[in-house]
């Protein structure tokens, strides 16, 4: 593994500062799927996801353990299962774009990555609650099986706006990387 530099290091941080930010932003927002309204949409995935396209698998897991982090010390209502399940929810979004993109940086590979995080977040958030959530909420499996069509909903929903969001603003997001990259 490639020893990280200070100027790399203060690049995930801003990154992981961004993330944040959108996720402050995003909780003046109403819930998408109102039946579950601890599920707020934020879009740090998208922060995640150019992290994770500057600095590979590294820049996605640093930036989403951060960003997190911070949600959890400040304005985290779900607290350490929360956490958790932010994670893990932000990895398994942006790993697949970033993975695809490990080499060169198109946009075809970005819409491919984003098809595929939509799939991959879906999923495994759908698994991820059918293990945490009992835990985190204090029910029965049998009544999270019962909201399980809420938290599919609202995975589809918010990793469907995360990834367009990331493919509507990839031309410009490409010119930052570029910059970044070269002097990174």
């Amino acid at each position: 593994m490639k020893k990280i530099t200070t100027k790399q290091l203060v690049v995930l941080a801003m990154f992981a500062a961004i993330a944040y930010i959108l996720m402050l932003v995003s909780r003046f927002l109403p819930p998408i799927v109102p039946a579950v309204e601890f599920l707020k949409y934020d879009p740090k995935d998208i922060m995640i996801v150019i992290s994770g396209m500057l600095f590979g698998v590294f820049g996605v897991v640093s930036t989403a353990i951060i960003s997190s982090f911070l949600e959890l010390i400040t304005v985290s209502t779900t607290g350490f299962f929360g956490f958790v399940m932010n994670v893990m929810s932000s990895i398994s979004f942006a790993i697949l774009p970033t993975l695809l993109c490990r080499k060169k940086i198109t946009i075809f590979k970005i819409v491919l990555g984003c098809v595929f995080a939509i799939i991959a977040q879906t999923a495994f958030m759908t698994l991820w609650n059918i293990i945490v959530s009992p835990y985190y909420m204090g029910v029965s499996r049998k009544v999270i099986m019962k909201l399980l069509k809420y938290f599919i909903q609202f995975n589809l929903i918010k990793s469907s706006i995360n990834a367009i969001v990331t493919i509507i603003f990839f031309p410009s997001f490409k010119k930052i990387l570029l910059n970044l990259k070269s002097r990174v």
